[in-house]
């Protein structure tokens, strides 16, 4: 065994001892072989832990829980290590000429130097430690090169080179000619909002491509943002980074800037949001100027991170803007979880911020703002290109339908006017037959036949009368056929007695059934005549006949004895029938149709429908379609009541005379040419209850016009399609610029 005399200091205190020491004594430390000349009690390790301790003692140094780590090695007093060999002449390391210290810190220092093999200036950090340093101070060092050197971003310090000169260890890098961010804020206080976004987007997507490659940096803060020439930010100091796949270098140790933690950092939790919230904290401090929390002690500074909301950075800067305080704030969240996922989300959200895109909060009109202001020719040119169609095409609509509106008066007026015209010519004919009833029932045999109940007498009078008047010279006849096809006879109780039909009808008696028709509206019309002693006639309701089965209206008036008392009514028919002798307005768009009051059938309370039409040119011959009518129901009784009786033929008042821009045709159900909307005139037949309909159909009278507006918003989208071409252009363009390379994300 080798024994040595020395002279050393224990631990415990100074004292001078002279005693063999056994060459294989550990460190109670780190259980490393001390060397026989060892001044302590310790490895050489450890022992330039002692001194990193008492050199930041000596100097009040960054806080760092590594010194607490190694505080129960420190003896009582101690002295600084000695400074590199460069602060004592020696300028020339590992072929890089010293220029002079830019900066030192608690692991080393930084220094100017000239690569002279490679021509460059670079920045040089050497190591503090000695010769025998400390363990877990050489495997933070090393540990800073090892995390640079795995990572290749233009904002990141890239490393040169790393050796080792007469024991201590070094690395070279990029020089950053600008200083650090810090000194910038010291010079010249917040920056402008959007420089600061725009600078720390370049930062957290520096951060992001670290923590893509399983880095945590952990001690990011305004000191380790190093400005080139240019001014442009690179992410520097990598001394305490961590493995995201690796525990810490100290199980539960607390490492970085308190100023920058995150809450949760204080406590020894390290996750990627630390580097979030970190970088909120430099965010902070770039538009306001301050750090969010400070104090006079660690502890209180601790509690604030912890405890403490953030103050507004607008009520520091109140024109600063809602989006970017908002941004700010939530990378400060107590809760890791309500930061952002990533350093690439807050990244994309001062994007968004600059680019003045809506954040994730906006509201649907907020966006839309946004994106006027971010594509302001765009939106300039989709507003011009609207606003000219929405003046165009409303003008040209309003053109068209204001000149489709006229044109649909225009033509209602003038099917007003026909059907005033047809109404009149219906009411002509209606007072020639009229007159032709009343001279047959005043005849003096049809009253002789009647009071001696001769029905022989009665039949054949009938059918004289029905052959006279297909004589023209009776003024009857309207055409080649006589308008009436049926006379018949009531006895004054309204029982048939006899008539005459074409095609004849035999005459024929049922016991069980009588032919009475009192319930007839022709009987109670012509006999309330009777009872006021009136020689005139009634116009019916429409009937539909239980001899032939066709529908027909009836003209009734009634017989006097000898004496004036009423003893019969002769009843004579017209069927309905395609023009009702020549009651036929037709043109190349209109058509006339005659609208009449329905009457009940036997044994039945009410008629099938209000009314029928009685006249259209496509029917057969007593054919009659049911119509319900609004308007021809209307004028049906604003026609009638007293003067229905008394003055069935008189005129009715012009107020009388109506129209209708919605009429449906009510054959259109069997004849289909017929569908549609029709404009049409209503006009009543005096008080005959009848109504005269002249019709147009709304297409093709309008056609023309509906032509006109199409050309008009054919001649609108033409002119304003070079606008859309330019608005498809210029979105094109700004989807264009949107992928270019100089805002691709990386």
């Amino acid at each position: 065994m080798d024994i040595e005399k020395t002279t050393r200091r224990d631990h415990r205190g100074p004292k001078a001892v002279d005693q063999p020491r056994a060459s294989g004594e550990r460190c109670p430390h780190c259980r490393e072989a001390i060397p026989a000349d060892a001044p302590l009690d310790l490895c050489p390790s450890c022992l330039f832990g002692v001194g990193l301790l008492v050199r930041h003692r000596l100097s009040a140094g960054p806080l760092d829980p590594l010194d607490d780590e190694l505080a129960d090695t420190a003896p009582p007093s101690g002295e600084r290590p000695p400074e590199p060999a460069a602060e004592s002449g020696d300028r020339l390391i590992g072929g890089h000429r010293l220029v002079h210290r830019i900066d030192g810190g608690g692991q080393g220092d930084v220094f100017e130097a000239r690569d002279l093999r490679m021509g460059r200036d670079v920045a040089l950090k050497m190591f503090l430690g000695g010769e025998r340093p400390s363990r877990v101070a050489v495997r933070r060092f090393q540990g800073e090169v090892k995390a640079s050197a795995k990572l290749d971003h233009p904002n990141i310090v890239p490393i040169y080179e790393a050796g080792e000169h007469k024991g201590r260890l070094y690395f070279t890098m990029k020089l950053m000619r600008g200083g650090s961010l810090a000194g910038e804020l010291e010079r010249e206080g917040a920056l402008d909002p959007k420089d600061a976004a725009a600078l720390m987007e370049k930062v957290a997507r520096a951060v992001h491509h670290l923590h893509q490659r399983g880095i945590l940096h952990r001690d990011l803060k305004s000191a380790n943002i190093l400005l080139d020439e240019a001014g442009e930010p690179h992410v520097a100091d990598f001394g305490v980074a961590k493995h995201l796949d690796e525990s810490a270098w100290l199980t539960g140790a607390v490492v970085g800037t308190v100023l920058y933690m995150a809450p949760e950092q204080t406590d020894g939790h390290t996750t990627a949001h630390c580097d979030v919230y970190s970088l909120g904290v430099i965010l902070y401090e770039l538009i306001t100027g301050r750090l969010p929390f400070m104090g006079e002690t660690r502890a209180e500074i601790v509690a604030k991170i912890k405890h403490v909301p953030p103050e507004d950075p607008r009520a520091i800067s109140p024109r600063l803007d809602r989006d970017l305080a908002r941004i700010c704030l939530r990378c400060l969240e107590k809760d890791p979880e309500l930061r952002y996922g990533s350093a690439d989300a807050l990244a994309l959200a001062l994007r968004r911020y600059l680019n003045r895109e809506p954040q994730e909060w906006a509201t649907r009109i907020e966006r839309a703002w946004r994106w006027y202001l971010r594509h302001a020719m765009t939106a300039g040119l989709i507003a011009a290109v609207v606003t000219f169609a929405l003046i165009m095409m409303p003008s040209a609509v309003t053109i068209a339908s204001e000149r489709a509106s006229a044109k649909r008066a225009q033509i209602q007026q003038v099917n007003m006017n026909s059907a005033a015209m047809v109404a009149g010519t219906v009411l002509s004919q209606l007072r020639a037959l009229s007159d032709a009833v009343e001279r047959a029932a005043a005849e003096p045999a049809l009253a002789r036949a009647i009071q001696d109940g001769d029905v022989p007498a009665m039949e054949a009078l009938c059918k004289s009368t029905y052959q006279r008047y297909e004589d023209p010279s009776y003024g009857v006849k309207l055409n080649e056929n006589s308008p009436f096809d049926m006379w018949f006879i009531l006895d004054k109780h309204g029982v048939l007695k006899g008539q005459y039909a074409k095609p004849p009808v035999e005459f024929y008696r049922r016991p069980s059934s009588p032919f009475e028709y009192a319930w007839r509206d022709y009987y109670k019309g012509a006999w309330a005549l009777a009872e006021k002693r009136l020689r005139s006639t009634y116009v019916s309701r429409v009937i539909k006949s239980e001899n032939d089965g066709f529908h027909k209206f009836t003209i009734s008036a009634p017989v006097y004895g000898s004496d004036g008392t009423p003893i019969g009514i002769l009843v004579a028919g017209v069927a309905a029938a395609p023009n009702l002798g020549s009651l036929v307005v037709r043109d190349t768009q209109s058509i006339t149709v005659l609208a009449a009051p329905r009457d009940r059938d036997r044994d039945a309370p009410e008629p099938p429908s209000s009314h029928v039409i009685l006249l259209h040119p496509d029917y057969a011959y007593g054919e009659a379609m049911p119509l319900e009518n609004e308007q021809v129901r209307r004028l049906d009784e604003a026609s009638r009541g007293a003067q229905r009786i008394e003055r069935p033929l008189g005129l009715p008042p012009p107020s009388l005379v109506t129209s209708s821009d919605d009429y449906r045709d009510p054959v259109a159900d069997p004849y289909s040419r017929y569908d549609g909307r029709w404009l049409a005139g209503f006009a009543p037949v005096g008080n005959t209850g009848m109504v005269v309909i002249v019709q147009t159909r709304e297409a093709e009278a309008l056609e023309s016009e509906r032509s006109l507006a199409k050309q008009l918003a054919t001649w609108a989208a033409i002119s304003a399609s070079p606008g859309a071409i330019l608005v498809l252009f210029a979105a094109w363009h700004v989807r264009r610029r949107g992928a270019s390379p100089s805002i691709r994300r990386t």
